[in-house]
């Protein structure tokens, strides 16, 4: 499999698209090759209060804005939420955390959790709540 390249550009990971160096002027990229391995995961409500029940999850990974962006790394869950993974999704190497909180009759839990995936390994994350 190939997988898109990478770059440290201005602060921030990038990945993928074009590499831009004005003219005159000098740029350092910093490439990370990352293994990649296999991860599924199962969310579950397993005392679930009622309908207003809320599960905020924010994922990141070790080399920030490395894998995880804005628009997919903070997820909402409602209510009487279960979910079942049964499918393996490919994620590059190095440890995964999640972190948020959950809402059951207005009493808030924060939590904190992390996964270390290893290169071409099969892993399984739980979270019941």
């Amino acid at each position: 499999n190939y997988h898109p390249v990478g770059w440290f550009k201005n602060g921030n990971y990038s990945g993928g698209g074009n590499f831009s160096v004005e003219k005159g002027e000098m740029q350092t990229v910093d490439f990370h090759v990352v293994p990649y391995g296999e991860l599924k995961y199962s969310i579950n409500n397993v005392s679930c209060f009622d309908s207003n029940d809320s599960l905020i999850l924010i994922r990141s990974h070790q080399i920030p804005n490395f894998y995880y962006t804005e628009s997919t790394n903070k997820s909402i869950y409602l209510g009487c939420f279960q979910y079942n993974g049964s499918i393996y999704s490919q994620l590059p190497m190095g440890w995964h955390y999640f972190e948020g909180y959950h809402l059951k009759n207005n009493i808030k839990t924060l939590f904190k959790d992390s996964i270390y995936i290893t290169a071409n390994g099969f892993h399984e994350w739980i979270f019941n709540y």
